[in-house]
């Protein structure tokens, strides 16, 4: 009796007193050193360890499995630490290497034809913000989110602060996203087009259209541009899909100095090199230009563009932030073709967050095509007249567009761009809706960069 006495001093000596009323330190001081450390992957689950107080006596997010989470606390304190982390010079430099001491082997998995895996139990059994109740080959096979599993329904996955990605090659990367610490902003989660763009970026097949023409085109080793980066999840995909370190230089860009704080941390924690970020505003002529003189031209640029229904971007302010997360987690809002981008209004959804983190098409209109002329290389002449040469000539640059199908149209025959394919994202890559598995919402829409002088 006085053993299992003593037992129980020493582990309530140990553990977090989570009562209210207790002396428990407040978020900021339990994340603030791991963030000025540039170590946001421990801050990450720091965070959410400290919001997990059954009886904090304040209002709460369900987190499947029966735990609650509530991070309004931490939300306000991780802004506060992160942003001021990011207003150092070596804030970059800080968080690449603090990941890369959570560097993840790269572990290649197979999914078994014929696994069920039931998306209703995602968050009990998957969720990162909570230990999993699943067996090993549950949670390696059904957790994570590629060909053959139902979980990329779960995108965007708005409160988790890291998802499992199968990448076509078997590659499994973790990509981490600020989820419930940073509510609702779309630049800081993975979202499904930016999925799919990850899978079509390391898809062997799909990489030798851009790689092929990197290689013919220079002794140097092909350049890939990602526009709106968000997480890092393409870049980190396009860098990593060959296989190989050193294959391919990766550019990720974005405007938001916090979706280039993820991208940093998700190419570190992959093990590779061959990602570098910067900031870019596309609708900067001189940010763009200056970006080409340093770097460019690229032999492949992508980008994506998230869209919700138009009647959701009017409810948005009406929802509380719990009920909208489940919301769009459960996918029960459907996409649909030319929506507007979401601009919530009286709410902590602003106008500027959505314009940072993806292309918007229909604004671009004639400026699309000229900041995509300057970020490419056209196509040898030589090919294009299909002389006895053209197998040693050089196809023109890639540009790889996701968005809802039959968003984009064919490009105007004014510019130097012609359309080479459209892939559906359920065919390839089973990125299929919740009610049709030969359905998909998005598609990657490829065009190929040619001479101005030999458009049709």
């Amino acid at each position: 009796m006085l053993m299992l006495f003593a037992m129980a001093i020493t582990v309530g000596s140990h553990s977090p007193d989570f009562r209210v009323g207790s002396h428990s330190p407040d978020c900021h001081a339990v994340i603030s050193d791991d963030v000025a450390a540039g170590n946001l992957y421990s801050a990450r689950r720091a965070a959410v360890g400290h919001s997990s107080r059954p009886e904090s006596g304040l209002p709460m997010f369900a987190s499947g499995g029966g735990s609650t989470v509530d991070a309004t606390e931490c939300a306000a304190a991780w802004s506060m630490a992160v942003d001021a982390l990011l207003e150092r010079p070596d804030a970059f430099a800080l968080i690449d290497a603090a990941h890369r001491q959570h560097a993840h082997a790269g572990l290649i998995v197979t999914h078994r034809k014929g696994l069920k895996c039931a998306d209703e139990h995602w968050e009990s059994c998957c969720s990162s913000l909570q230990t999993s109740t699943c067996k090993d080959t549950e949670r390696r096979e059904c957790c994570h989110m590629g060909n053959g599993t139902r979980a990329h329904l779960r995108l965007p996955a708005l409160r988790e602060i890291a998802i499992d990605v199968r990448l076509p090659t078997g590659r499994l990367i973790r990509i981490e996203q600020d989820g419930l610490l940073r509510p609702f902003d779309l630049p800081t989660v993975l979202w499904p087009a930016g999925y799919l763009l990850s899978l079509w970026a390391a898809d062997p097949e799909q990489r030798a259209l851009w790689a092929m023409t990197g290689r013919q085109a220079t002794a140097a080793r092909p350049s890939v541009l990602d526009l709106g980066t968000g997480t890092g999840a393409a870049a980190v995909a396009a860098a990593i899909g060959g296989g190989g370190e050193g294959e391919v230089r990766v550019l990720a860009t974005d405007v938001a100095a916090r979706a280039l704080a993820l991208a940093t941390a998700n190419a570190a924690l992959a093990g590779t090199r061959d990602v570098e970020v910067r900031s870019l505003d596309w609708e900067d002529d001189a940010a763009v230009d200056e970006t080409v003189r340093q770097y460019g031209p690229f032999h492949l640029v992508m980008g994506v563009r998230h869209f919700l229904s138009s009647n959701l971007q009017r409810a948005l302010p009406l929802f509380p932030s719990s009920i909208l997360s489940s919301f769009l987690s459960l996918r029960a809002v459907p996409i649909i073709r030319r929506s507007r981008p979401i601009l919530g209004r009286g709410s902590h959804v602003h106008r500027h967050r959505w314009r940072q983190a993806a292309l918007q098409f229909e604004k671009w209109e004639r400026r699309l095509w000229s900041v995509l002329e300057r970020l490419t290389v056209a196509a040898d002449e030589r090919t294009q007249a299909c002389d006895d040469d053209a197998e040693e000539a050089t196809n023109g640059s890639l540009v790889a567009l996701v968005h809802t199908v039959g968003g984009i149209g064919s490009p105007p025959a004014w510019t130097p761009f012609i359309e080479i394919a459209r892939l559906p994202g359920a065919a390839r890559y089973g990125m299929f809706t919740r009610w049709n598995e030969h359905e998909s919402d998005f598609e990657v829409v490829l065009l190929r960069r040619r001479e101005r002088g030999n458009q049709g």
